[in-house]
């Protein structure tokens, strides 16, 4: 899909949600965060628990309505620039499927799990560590909470000083 196919699907939800939404104050920022993370929960628990294929396409509709709070909370409060911060040399390397880096001579990788516990991800790091990576570099920790599953979601980088 180009860029302006993407872009025109986002002006859709954006006509849409004006229509709907049209009589309504402004929303706070606080309030644009919070729906927009009540829809990225929602297409987290369809990503775990509906076939691939059904999962992506009901996520997709609605990434396009996170993409059109995120402009309607720009169009409110207004949106600052990208501002570029250069980052140090990086070179890519492929060792099968993965894609290994290094930067400042270290080598890296960044992946993303779901463990079904935590006991879980701390035998990956065991694993890592054998493998003679010595720091693991945590982004994100996200869990969701069913009454039968939980699930937790993890993005880290791990180095090989």
């Amino acid at each position: 899909m180009k860029r302006q196919e993407v872009y025109e699907a986002i002006y859709s939800e954006i006509n849409y949600q004006d229509e709907i939404w049209k009589d309504e104050p402004k929303h706070s920022i606080t309030d644009y965060c919070v729906y927009i993370e009540d829809y990225l929960n929602e297409a987290k628990h369809l990503l775990t628990r509906e076939p691939t294929p059904i999962a992506n396409e009901k996520a997709k509709h609605i990434v396009r309505k996170m993409a059109a709070l995120c402009v309607a909370c720009g169009e409110d409060h207004g949106m600052p620039d990208r501002e570029f911060i250069p980052r140090p040399p990086m070179k890519m390397v492929h060792v099968g499927s993965t894609a290994f880096y290094t930067i400042n001579g270290a080598l890296s990788f960044v992946c993303t799990y779901i463990f079904k516990s935590l006991d879980a991800f701390q035998l990956e790091l065991d694993k890592r560590e054998r493998d003679g990576y010595t720091t693991c570099y945590f982004y994100s920790l996200h869990s969701n909470h069913d009454s039968d599953v939980i699930n937790y979601w993890v993005r880290c980088r791990f180095n090989r000083d």
